[in-house]
């Protein structure tokens, strides 16, 4: 197999464990059903954009995030009449200025699909935090891959 990650023949009911073969290390991202990214919301008033992906140092989307976009698209029609606002989040790797822009850029992405897809533009915003609310430790690559996300949150 070429790519980096193999997916694993039984994974756990959703979650999807890829395999690094860079690293032989094997880790689970939980992947949220649309049902439950709505009920995230609706319960948290957040919710992660778990598998939405990027290439390196852009805010281009990967084509495998594709299902996660799907989720998060029928998640948001779902709830009728909600407004949302797309967070983009990075690590510390980088500066504040490089990074706040960075992360404008993908949750400017993010939206643009979403709307693409037949979300109304009025019921969505985007920004950018740059590095400044990590929900993890800058000191380890697993937690800098943490604080590399997209959210969705309710917009008041």
């Amino acid at each position: 197999m070429t790519s980096a990650s193999r997916r694993c023949e039984n994974p756990r009911r959703g979650q999807s464990p890829a395999l690094d073969e860079r690293t032989s290390s094997l880790s689970f991202v939980v992947f949220l059903s649309p049902n439950r990214v709505a009920d995230k919301l609706r319960k948290d008033c957040r919710a992660p954009l778990d598998g939405v992906l990027f290439e390196f140092n852009q805010a281009t989307l990967r084509a495998d995030s594709t299902p996660a976009l799907e989720r998060t698209k029928a998640a948001v029609i779902g709830i009728a009449g909600a407004n949302f606002e797309v967070q983009g989040h990075t690590d510390n790797a980088g500066g504040d200025n490089y990074n706040l822009k960075l992360s404008q850029a993908r949750a400017r992405s993010v939206m643009a699909l979403l709307t693409a897809q037949g979300v109304s533009a009025t019921r969505l915003s985007s920004v950018g935090y740059g590095k400044t609310q990590p929900i993890a430790s800058n000191e380890t690559a697993e937690g800098r891959a943490r604080n590399r996300r997209v959210e969705l949150v309710c917009r008041k």
